[in-house]
């Protein structure tokens, strides 16, 4: 059965609620009564009181509490942390991720490409946990961290096909592309507010507007008009817009792209060192290889 990232997050919680014991025995649900006093929850679904974590629940959640019991009442995981995850553009499906929090003294991002979208957000929600808060952070089980590091692992076989163009979607399409090329000059990941599309509708035309807000030279440009105004109509509007946009940058993404592909090779020969170094950690110690998760199939 497949499970969206949203319903993944919510399941985690609700274990979490059930670590913390929210439930009391008897008549002691929620409300302290009984003999099992329940837990105080806040408005954004943590406890007030400190309390310990479910020992196999990730670090998104483990992030969610640490932050709400640091940053008290008014701090809401959903609204206060804010996860950026895109589609890398490639031959395969891939996503990386930044985290960026008003109370964090950094902005945080994915180790590399990962094969899913929850694995991409694991990774800079660990990397934010050994930042911000490292005695958690050091707390926290071998395996969970081990998860968190292994991009490629928790990603399902589906996810690490090859890509298949579909005529504009998977990553090929100019907003992706565009995307792409931005990381590469910026240097970091694309974060809300770098990009604003904004749409005019005139005699039943639909036109777009780009607002590149991240590079020191910030441009506004304007895509060429589509006749409609339907969804399908505005989609192709933003397109217009993104590939005038990578019109304009290419040059200067095309003179950074061999920097960038040294970088990239740098880390990715980093990542199989330190997998092939946890490979031998886990031999000598006569662990076995994690199981191989099973393959998914659409009915």
């Amino acid at each position: 059965m497949w499970v969206s990232e949203e319903d993944m997050y919510w399941m985690q919680m609700q274990m979490m609620q059930n670590a913390w014991g929210c439930k009391g025995k008897g008549k002691g649900k929620d409300k302290g009564k009984g003999k099992g006093k329940g837990k105080s929850w806040n408005s954004a679904g943590g406890p007030k009181n400190n309390t310990t974590v479910q020992a196999d629940v990730g670090f998104k959640a483990r992030l969610n509490q640490a932050c709400q019991q640091k940053f008290k009442a008014g701090f809401n995981p959903k609204t206060d942390l804010t996860y950026t995850t895109e589609e890398e553009a490639g031959p395969s499906i891939s996503y990386t991720c930044a985290i960026t929090c008003e109370q964090f003294s950094e902005a945080y991002t994915s180790a590399g490409p990962a094969a899913s979208k929850n694995q991409a957000e694991e990774s800079p929600a660990m990397q934010a946990m050994e930042g911000e808060f490292p005695d958690l952070f050091k707390a926290a089980p071998k395996a969970v961290k081990k998860g968190a590091e292994d991009l490629e692992a928790r990603g399902s076989q589906q996810a690490r096909e090859p890509r298949v163009n579909n005529g504009g979607s998977g990553g090929t399409d100019p907003k992706s592309m565009l995307n792409a090329g931005l990381r590469i000059l910026i240097g970091r990941p694309l974060v809300k507010d770098d990009l604003e599309y904004t749409m005019q509708e005139n005699m039943g035309t639909v036109q777009a507007t780009l607002s590149i807000k991240c590079v020191e030279d910030s441009q506004t440009i304007t895509g060429t008009k589509v006749q409609g105004t339907s969804k399908a109509d505005r989609k192709q509007a933003e397109y217009n817009a993104a590939e005038q946009a990578l019109q304009n940058y290419q040059n200067d993404i095309d003179a950074l792209m061999p920097e960038h592909e040294a970088k990239k090779a740098a880390k990715e020969a980093k990542q199989e060192e330190m997998f092939q170094a946890r490979k031998a950690a886990r031999e000598a110690e006569g662990a076995p290889d994690p199981p191989a998760k099973k393959q998914k199939v659409k009915a």
